[in-house]
């Protein structure tokens, strides 16, 4: 039971980090076809509903309850901050698709995904 617990636990905090690489490789494949190179670009591709606060505040509860759910199991240490650290995750998050479309370059987003990862442990 204990480790079926703390694997789902691990999951919530590898979910998180998956959705940042994600947005890592779209960046950079979008980036190969020259899609969203400049904020303003009016390609459909570059249409983003992400960024409706509804949308956002949906985005930071799915964050707090990956911090919840992985502090609960252990996967996340007690010391992140379940209200304060879903926001910084948020704030990083839209950081990371901003430069995803303005400076997509590789070593960039990746320190970005690290620095969540930091937050996470």
């Amino acid at each position: 039971m204990h480790s079926e617990k703390r694997a789902r636990c691990r999951s919530s905090k590898d979910t998180v980090l998956a959705m940042f690489e994600s947005t890592v490789e779209q960046s950079l494949r979008e980036a190969l076809r020259g899609d969203c190179a400049r904020p303003g670009m009016s390609s459909a591709r570059c249409q983003d509903d992400w960024s409706a606060p509804e949308a956002l505040h949906g985005i930071e509860g799915l964050l707090r309850e990956a911090v919840e759910q992985g502090r609960a199991g252990g996967g996340i240490p007690e010391s992140v901050d379940p209200q304060e650290i879903p926001s910084a995750l948020l704030a990083l998050y839209l950081g990371l698709r901003l430069l995803g479309r303005t400076r997509p370059e590789e070593a960039l987003l990746r320190s970005i995904v690290r620095r969540a990862e930091d937050m996470l442990s």
